[in-house]
Protein backbone atom coordinates (compact mmCIF):
# COMPACT_ATOMS: atom_id res chain seq x y z
CA UNK A 1 0.00 0.00 0.00
CA UNK A 2 1.32 3.51 -0.85
CA UNK A 3 -0.12 6.72 0.36
CA UNK A 4 1.18 10.12 0.31
CA UNK A 5 2.52 11.35 2.78
CA UNK A 6 3.24 14.69 2.98
CA UNK A 7 0.97 17.55 2.60
CA UNK A 8 3.23 19.33 -0.09
CA UNK A 9 4.76 16.57 -1.66
CA UNK A 10 3.66 13.86 -4.02
CA UNK A 11 6.16 11.20 -2.97
CA UNK A 12 4.81 8.19 -1.36
CA UNK A 13 6.07 5.95 1.27
CA UNK A 14 5.01 2.12 2.46
CA UNK A 15 3.14 1.87 5.08
CA UNK A 16 2.80 -1.24 8.03
CA UNK A 17 0.31 -1.42 9.86
CA UNK A 18 0.35 2.43 9.96
CA UNK A 19 3.15 2.10 12.62
CA UNK A 20 6.31 1.66 10.47
CA UNK A 21 6.81 4.00 7.16
CA UNK A 22 9.76 3.30 4.90
CA UNK A 23 10.13 6.71 2.86
CA UNK A 24 14.06 6.17 1.85
CA UNK A 25 15.24 7.40 -1.36
CA UNK A 26 13.29 10.23 -1.63
CA UNK A 27 14.44 13.90 -2.40
CA UNK A 28 12.83 15.69 0.62
CA UNK A 29 15.78 18.89 0.96
CA UNK A 30 15.01 21.35 3.55
CA UNK A 31 12.07 19.72 6.23
CA UNK A 32 9.82 21.26 7.96
CA UNK A 33 6.78 20.09 9.92
CA UNK A 34 4.07 21.42 7.34
CA UNK A 35 5.99 19.40 4.64
CA UNK A 36 7.55 16.57 6.15
CA UNK A 37 6.21 13.00 6.19
CA UNK A 38 5.42 12.67 9.78
CA UNK A 39 1.80 13.32 10.17
CA UNK A 40 0.72 9.97 11.41
CA UNK A 41 1.14 9.81 15.40
CA UNK A 42 0.98 5.84 15.59
CA UNK A 43 3.94 5.76 13.75
CA UNK A 44 6.88 3.85 15.54
CA UNK A 45 9.43 3.10 12.71
CA UNK A 46 10.18 5.87 10.68
CA UNK A 47 13.00 5.06 7.42
CA UNK A 48 14.49 8.10 5.83
CA UNK A 49 17.63 6.72 4.24
CA UNK A 50 19.03 8.38 1.26
CA UNK A 51 16.31 11.07 1.54
CA UNK A 52 18.23 13.94 0.36
CA UNK A 53 18.08 15.84 3.90
CA UNK A 54 20.58 18.48 4.20
CA UNK A 55 18.24 20.42 6.67
CA UNK A 56 15.62 19.42 9.77
CA UNK A 57 13.79 22.32 11.44
CA UNK A 58 12.93 22.59 15.17
CA UNK A 59 9.94 20.62 15.71
CA UNK A 60 9.59 18.91 12.59
CA UNK A 61 9.19 15.35 14.71
CA UNK A 62 6.57 17.11 17.26
CA UNK A 63 3.58 14.43 15.47
CA UNK A 64 5.78 11.06 15.81
CA UNK A 65 6.39 11.26 20.08
CA UNK A 66 5.28 7.62 20.11
CA UNK A 67 8.88 6.85 17.31
CA UNK A 68 10.98 4.32 18.62
CA UNK A 69 13.30 3.97 15.49
CA UNK A 70 14.72 6.65 13.50
CA UNK A 71 16.38 6.60 10.37
CA UNK A 72 18.81 9.13 8.89
CA UNK A 73 21.29 8.04 7.24
CA UNK A 74 22.78 8.37 3.88
CA UNK A 75 21.84 12.19 3.62
CA UNK A 76 23.45 15.68 4.04
CA UNK A 77 23.06 17.03 7.24
CA UNK A 78 25.59 19.02 8.69
CA UNK A 79 23.76 20.81 11.87
CA UNK A 80 21.42 19.42 14.36
CA UNK A 81 18.57 21.78 16.03
CA UNK A 82 19.36 21.44 19.76
CA UNK A 83 15.89 21.02 20.48
CA UNK A 84 15.38 18.44 17.48
CA UNK A 85 14.46 15.16 19.24
CA UNK A 86 13.00 17.03 22.22
CA UNK A 87 9.43 15.49 21.69
CA UNK A 88 11.23 11.57 20.94
CA UNK A 89 11.68 10.25 24.70
CA UNK A 90 10.43 6.81 23.81
CA UNK A 91 13.41 6.57 21.10
CA UNK A 92 15.69 3.45 21.16
CA UNK A 93 17.65 3.53 18.14
CA UNK A 94 18.89 6.62 16.30
CA UNK A 95 20.65 6.24 12.64
CA UNK A 96 22.67 9.25 11.50
CA UNK A 97 25.57 7.43 9.82
CA UNK A 98 26.55 8.90 6.56
CA UNK A 99 25.98 12.46 6.95
CA UNK A 100 28.09 15.30 7.21
CA UNK A 101 27.78 16.46 10.99
CA UNK A 102 31.30 18.07 12.38
CA UNK A 103 30.96 18.59 15.91
CA UNK A 104 28.21 18.06 18.62
CA UNK A 105 28.46 20.13 21.26
CA UNK A 106 24.95 21.46 22.46
CA UNK A 107 24.12 20.08 26.16
CA UNK A 108 19.98 19.64 24.76
CA UNK A 109 20.69 17.64 21.89
CA UNK A 110 19.74 14.40 23.45
CA UNK A 111 18.63 15.44 26.98
CA UNK A 112 15.02 13.62 26.09
CA UNK A 113 17.19 9.97 24.66
CA UNK A 114 16.74 8.58 28.19
CA UNK A 115 15.53 5.12 26.11
CA UNK A 116 17.82 5.42 23.42
CA UNK A 117 19.97 2.34 23.13
CA UNK A 118 21.50 2.73 19.86
CA UNK A 119 22.93 6.03 18.51
CA UNK A 120 24.85 5.43 14.98
CA UNK A 121 27.24 8.26 13.86
CA UNK A 122 29.87 6.62 12.18
CA UNK A 123 30.97 7.84 8.34
CA UNK A 124 30.34 11.78 9.34
CA UNK A 125 33.03 14.52 9.55
CA UNK A 126 33.32 14.65 13.52
CA UNK A 127 35.90 16.08 15.16
CA UNK A 128 34.54 16.62 18.54
CA UNK A 129 31.53 15.56 21.09
CA UNK A 130 31.49 17.06 24.09
CA UNK A 131 30.84 14.84 27.08
CA UNK A 132 27.63 16.96 28.04
CA UNK A 133 26.05 16.11 24.96
CA UNK A 134 26.23 12.39 25.97
CA UNK A 135 25.39 12.51 29.38
CA UNK A 136 21.94 12.10 29.19
CA UNK A 137 22.38 8.57 27.30
CA UNK A 138 22.05 6.79 30.38
CA UNK A 139 20.64 3.80 29.04
CA UNK A 140 22.62 3.54 25.37
CA UNK A 141 24.51 0.11 24.70
CA UNK A 142 26.04 0.82 20.81
CA UNK A 143 27.36 3.96 20.77
CA UNK A 144 29.28 3.51 16.82
CA UNK A 145 31.59 6.23 15.97
CA UNK A 146 33.98 4.54 13.54
CA UNK A 147 35.24 6.47 10.08
CA UNK A 148 35.15 10.23 11.68
CA UNK A 149 38.36 12.36 11.74
CA UNK A 150 37.84 12.85 15.57
CA UNK A 151 41.03 15.61 17.20
CA UNK A 152 42.05 13.63 20.15
CA UNK A 153 42.24 16.90 22.72
CA UNK A 154 41.55 17.11 26.63
CA UNK A 155 37.93 18.16 25.30
CA UNK A 156 37.19 14.15 23.31
CA UNK A 157 39.07 12.67 26.48
CA UNK A 158 36.28 13.38 29.02
CA UNK A 159 34.00 11.87 26.31
CA UNK A 160 36.11 8.79 25.99
CA UNK A 161 36.19 8.53 29.59
CA UNK A 162 32.30 8.81 30.16
CA UNK A 163 32.46 5.77 27.16
CA UNK A 164 34.91 3.60 28.65
CA UNK A 165 33.11 4.15 32.61
CA UNK A 166 30.31 2.15 30.68
CA UNK A 167 31.85 -0.01 28.97
CA UNK A 168 31.01 1.26 25.59
CA UNK A 169 33.43 0.69 22.40
CA UNK A 170 33.23 2.95 20.41
CA UNK A 171 35.93 1.72 17.60
CA UNK A 172 36.40 5.68 17.50
CA UNK A 173 39.88 6.75 15.86
CA UNK A 174 41.88 9.66 15.87
CA UNK A 175 42.34 11.53 13.19
CA UNK A 176 44.76 14.15 14.57
CA UNK A 177 47.30 14.96 15.55
CA UNK A 178 49.18 13.52 12.83
CA UNK A 179 51.14 11.39 14.77
CA UNK A 180 47.99 9.76 16.26
CA UNK A 181 46.15 9.42 13.07
CA UNK A 182 44.66 6.29 12.61
CA UNK A 183 44.66 5.28 16.26
CA UNK A 184 42.38 4.35 18.90
CA UNK A 185 40.76 7.36 21.10
CA UNK A 186 41.46 5.10 23.86
CA UNK A 187 45.09 6.31 23.66
CA UNK A 188 43.51 9.76 25.73
CA UNK A 189 43.58 7.61 29.15
CA UNK A 190 46.60 8.69 29.54
CA UNK A 191 46.25 11.17 32.41
CA UNK A 192 48.26 13.62 30.58
CA UNK A 193 48.40 12.68 27.03
CA UNK A 194 45.72 15.26 26.05
CA UNK A 195 47.78 18.06 27.72
CA UNK A 196 51.01 16.97 25.77
CA UNK A 197 48.80 17.38 22.58
CA UNK A 198 48.68 20.90 22.77
CA UNK A 199 45.55 21.03 20.54
CA UNK A 200 42.93 23.78 21.20
CA UNK A 201 39.40 22.64 21.96
CA UNK A 202 37.06 23.02 19.46
CA UNK A 203 34.39 25.05 20.86
CA UNK A 204 31.30 25.03 17.84
CA UNK A 205 30.28 23.56 14.60
CA UNK A 206 32.08 26.89 12.51
CA UNK A 207 34.99 26.61 14.07
CA UNK A 208 35.66 22.36 13.50
CA UNK A 209 34.27 22.89 10.14
CA UNK A 210 36.92 25.25 9.57
CA UNK A 211 39.59 23.40 10.94
CA UNK A 212 38.62 20.58 8.62
CA UNK A 213 38.53 22.71 5.71
CA UNK A 214 41.97 23.97 6.34
CA UNK A 215 43.12 19.73 6.54
CA UNK A 216 41.69 19.38 3.54
CA UNK A 217 43.07 21.91 1.37
CA UNK A 218 46.32 21.53 3.15
CA UNK A 219 46.36 18.10 1.45
CA UNK A 220 45.29 19.28 -2.19
CA UNK A 221 47.86 21.42 -2.24
CA UNK A 222 49.93 18.63 -1.57
CA UNK A 223 48.82 16.43 -3.55
CA UNK A 224 48.83 19.40 -6.83
CA UNK A 225 52.69 20.46 -5.68
CA UNK A 226 53.24 17.03 -6.27
CA UNK A 227 51.49 16.62 -9.47
CA UNK A 228 53.77 19.39 -10.92
CA UNK A 229 56.47 17.96 -9.75
CA UNK A 230 56.10 15.11 -11.45
CA UNK A 231 54.91 16.82 -14.65
CA UNK A 232 58.03 18.86 -14.46
CA UNK A 233 60.34 15.81 -14.44
CA UNK A 234 58.72 14.36 -17.51
CA UNK A 235 58.99 17.29 -19.26
CA UNK A 236 62.86 17.50 -18.17
CA UNK A 237 63.26 13.63 -18.96
CA UNK A 238 61.60 14.18 -22.57
CA UNK A 239 63.87 17.16 -23.31
CA UNK A 240 66.86 15.25 -22.52
CA UNK A 241 65.80 12.52 -24.22
CA UNK A 242 64.97 14.55 -27.28
CA UNK A 243 68.27 16.04 -27.15
CA UNK A 244 70.19 12.80 -26.37
CA UNK A 245 68.17 11.04 -29.75
CA UNK A 246 69.38 14.07 -32.13
CA UNK A 247 72.93 13.46 -30.82
CA UNK A 248 72.93 10.01 -31.58
CA UNK A 249 71.41 10.54 -35.01
CA UNK A 250 74.28 12.98 -35.94
CA UNK A 251 76.86 10.61 -34.81
CA UNK A 252 75.11 8.06 -36.58
CA UNK A 253 75.21 9.76 -40.19
CA UNK A 254 78.70 11.11 -39.78
CA UNK A 255 79.69 7.60 -38.99
CA UNK A 256 77.77 6.45 -42.52
CA UNK A 257 79.21 9.80 -44.03
CA UNK A 258 82.83 8.89 -43.09
CA UNK A 259 82.48 5.30 -44.26
CA UNK A 260 81.18 5.77 -47.64
CA UNK A 261 84.12 8.39 -48.21
CA UNK A 262 86.26 5.60 -46.82
CA UNK A 263 85.30 3.27 -49.57
CA UNK A 264 85.90 5.94 -52.49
Amino acid sequence: MRVCFGIMSDVGCKYALWSRAECGNMDLGTAHPDRYPVNLSSLVYLDLDNSGIFALDTGVFRRVTRLRTLILRNNMLQILPHSLFSDLYELEDLDLRSNKLVSLTDERLFRSQNSLRILDLSYNKLITIRQQVVLPLQNVQILNLTYNPFICDCELRLTMMWCDLRDIDTLATCGSPCVYSGLSWTLLKAADSCKNMQIPNVLNTTDGATMLEMQQNKYEITLLIAGICVALILIWCSVVGLYVWKKLSNLCRRGRKNSIQGYS
